[in-house]
């Protein structure tokens, strides 16, 4: 059956499995490398355009998925396809999300989300997606790992934190939005590992921080747990030590990105 018979519905199903799986374990399942060029982009989210296509003529009556070498990819085929079903489909460039422990900049960050460089909550509404920053190095906030949750300090450098202001409204709503969210954390200063996407698994509570005055105050904290058991970023015993030399920088003084606010 040719590329132009597959159907929207079928592209959607494959997309839905893509999600279940995880890109590497799908990506494994039908023999497909890493997209070069094009990607679907739905919700949010980007997936690997020719390994889609090939999935979702698997999920045709009668059909079985497509190899990789069964047919070819690119702008005069795959891309066509998906254009002729309304699919979004973008270019692979700068802009492209990061794979589970690739190492950014905070200028990366900004471009592969296109989401602000201050703050360790940023939202980019054009990409409908929040990305949080765990960096133990600004000493600020106090989040932490327990087994597989991560609980993460809400936005708010001095006073008592709120649940309704800007993106910690947006990450306690996201089991009902369902919004994206990405993470990255600091295992050494001013480099940013991407751990991947994260989901609220539980009720955001409070506790007791200091904030950037000393003094102690209530913040809001998020638990929230890695998708499709994604593995655990640790630091090292020389980064561990490292943290508090870190947090009396010249960079930490200036302040970089110590602030969690609101990015668009």
């Amino acid at each position: 059956m040719a590329l132009s018979d597959l159907t929207a519905s079928a592209v959607l199903r494959a997309i839905e499995e893509f999600d279940q799986l995880g890109r590497d374990a799908f990506l494994e399942k039908y023999g497909f490398g890493k997209a070069r060029e094009y990607l679907i982009q739905k919700d949010g989210r980007l997936y690997d355009s020719k390994a889609i296509v090939g999935a979702a003529h698997g999920y045709l009556p009668g059909q079985t998925a497509l190899k990789p070498n069964e047919f070819s990819g690119g702008e005069a085929t795959v891309k066509k396809t998906l254009d002729a079903l309304k699919i979004d489909v973008v270019v692979v460039e700068a802009s492209a999300m990061p794979s589970p422990g690739d190492v950014l900049t905070n200028e990366e960050i900004g471009l592969r989300f296109n989401v602000g460089n201050m703050g360790g909550m940023r939202r980019s509404t054009k990409r409908n997606l929040l990305v949080l920053i765990s960096d133990p190095f600004k000493g600020l906030y106090q989040d932490r790992w327990e087994d597989e949750i991560l609980h993460y300090t809400g936005m708010g450098p001095t006073g008592d934190q709120s649940l309704s202001y800007a993106q910690n409204r947006t990450l306690a709503e996201s089991s009902t939005t369902r919004i994206p969210i990405h993470l990255l954390e600091a295992l050494e200063p001013l480099k940013y590992t991407y751990v991947g996407e994260v989901d609220l698994v539980g009720a955001p509570y409070q506790e007791e921080q200091s904030d950037g005055a000393g003094q102690v105050r209530n913040v809001w904290m998020f638990p929230v747990k890695l998708r499709n058991g994604a593995a655990i970023p640790t630091l090292t015993e020389r980064r561990d030590r490292g943290i508090p030399s870190a947090i009396g920088s010249p960079a930490f003084d200036a302040g970089i990105g110590s602030a969690r606010q609101e990015s668009e």
